[in-house]
């Protein structure tokens, strides 16, 4: 039971380190996944919503979450989240 846990502590680690973004002139980069990379766009012009929540434990570090919302059919598919971004 102790292997398991510590494997599945493992591979959230791994999988919160390994998803980046980047915002260039046009669109969002979002980019996700441990074993199998995927890489989403989303131009600045399709964003239609986007959600700021800011934890009282994020707040003393000046970090909020960040959800961004294209509004397209599948709700998980067009939304991005960015857990840990500085405001």
């Amino acid at each position: 039971m102790g292997l398991a846990f510590l494997a599945l502590l493992i591979w959230s680690i791994l999988s919160f380190w390994m998803k980046t973004y980047e915002l260039t002139e046009s669109e969002l980069i979002y980019r996700s996944g441990v074993l199998e990379r995927q890489v989403r766009h989303l131009p600045y012009h399709k964003i239609q919503n986007i959600h700021r929540k800011q934890w009282f434990f994020l707040q003393p570090f000046h970090l909020e979450e960040i959800a961004v919302d294209s509004g397209g059919k599948g709700a998980k598919k067009n939304q991005i989240s960015l857990s840990v971004v500085p405001t």
